[in-house]
């Protein structure tokens, strides 16, 4: 009954943490300015620069749609 216990406190320990980290990751804080920043490329997004379209180009050659789509 003790292994059982121990292994249950370790199991549960192991969790806390996960838990723990899952949760600092979860938010993001921004400050005033990054928010605006933020806000604003949602609201009005910026054209794709030369990188960007590139990388959709690469992609579409990489990615196998299926069929009838």
């Amino acid at each position: 009954m003790a292994i059982r216990q121990a292994k249950t406190e370790r199991v549960q320990m192991r969790i806390d943490p996960a838990a723990r980290a899952i949760r600092e990751h979860e938010r993001i804080v921004l400050s005033d300015r990054d928010w605006e920043l933020f806000f604003d490329a949602l609201v009005d997004p910026p054209e794709p620069n030369a990188a960007l379209r590139e990388a959709f180009a690469a992609h579409e050659r990489l990615i196998a749609k299926p069929p009838g789509v």
